[in-house]
């Protein structure tokens, strides 16, 4: 496997780049399967819309790093017995720790926007590890009560369900067994890398 990479501005630059290695990829066989890794959906479209104005493209599948690791991992976390984590699953799980402590949410723990701020504070969070999750809950009270919501709902939910991080893991540990999936996914191009979280 070999690794190439090639620096270009953004826009119409780009999707020549782009274009330029989806030819390369397909010089001999113009229905071989090449994948493009996006940060979004969105740009996914974009360079979707440009490749088509030079006359279109076939076998060629875009994918968020997110779908990857479900193409990857998805079945590693099925056998394990758990289902993916959904934001009402999440919301439920937030309301019962409010119910049982409310801590510093005390007034608004039943309060819509409080949920949905907490639901997204678990997202995020879940992406850090122990040790600077004690980090962050020296910070402040509040900020420590945060953090408390967040692992009595990982707590909660743990045993059932899985979240992106445990996707993430199980399709980082299939690829040195090379799944079907990617051989079918054919070569992959990330296109217009950037920090994800």
């Amino acid at each position: 496997m070999t690794i190439d990479v090639t620096t270009t501005p953004y826009g119409p630059p780009a999707h020549e780049a782009l274009a330029a290695s989806i030819d390369r990829y397909k010089a001999a066989d113009r229905l071989a399967p090449v994948s493009i890794i996006v940060s979004s959906n969105q740009v996914g479209i974009a360079a979707r819309r440009a490749l088509g104005r030079r006359g279109g493209i076939a076998a060629v599948t875009f994918l968020t790093p997110y779908r990857l690791a479900e193409l990857l991992g998805s079945g590693v976390v099925a056998a394990r017995g758990r289902r993916p984590v959904s934001t009402p699953v999440l919301a439920g799980a937030v309301r019962a720790v409010l119910a049982n402590e409310p801590g510093h949410f005390r007034g608004v723990e039943h309060h819509p926007a409080t949920e949905r701020a907490l639901v997204r504070a678990h997202r995020a969070l879940s992406e850090i590890g122990p040790a600077g999750l004690d980090r962050l809950a020296a910070q402040s009270t509040r900020t420590a009560d945060v953090v408390r919501v967040h692992r009595q709902v990982g707590d909660q939910i743990r045993r059932e369900f899985s979240d992106e991080q445990d996707l993430v893991a199980a399709a980082i540990a299939t690829i040195p067994n090379t799944p079907p999936v990617l051989r079918d996914l054919g070569p992959t191009i990330v296109f217009l890398a950037q920090r994800l979280s």
